[in-house]
């Protein structure tokens, strides 16, 4: 008699370490880089290069996030399993903290803060 996969079975879950780089990509790696972009826009040395790069990450960061929870199974800040519903939260979130930064970054520019 067959035995069917049971939903808790840890054979489905990806093990390696490539689920745990997606995870420090999307969540401390992509943060690092929209930190140092919103620099680079401050300092006003890259011009427009560091625009496109800035708004490059950010749909790369959205992107492996919903990666992490389709493919990998990902976390939320809880330890409870990540949804798509998670995904659409943190999405809105970034792209508003995004916006700030960006901002923030033109501002350093604009008034030589850097």
């Amino acid at each position: 008699m067959a035995t069917q996969p049971n939903s808790t079975d840890s054979s489905n879950k990806p093990s390696g370490c490539l689920p745990a780089f997606i995870r420090l990509l999307w969540f401390f790696f992509g943060n690092v880089a929209l930190l140092a972009a919103t620099f680079f826009i401050g300092k006003n040395e890259a011009g427009v290069i560091a625009d496109i790069i800035f708004w490059l990450i950010v749909p790369a960061l959205i992107a492996i996030r919903y990666i992490d929870i389709t493919k990998f199974h990902g976390l939320t800040g809880e330890n409870e399993p990540a949804t798509l519903k998670d995904w659409k939260s943190y999405s809105i979130k970034l792209v508003g903290i995004a916006a700030v930064m960006y901002t923030v970054g033109k501002l350093m520019a604009m008034f030589h803060f850097v």
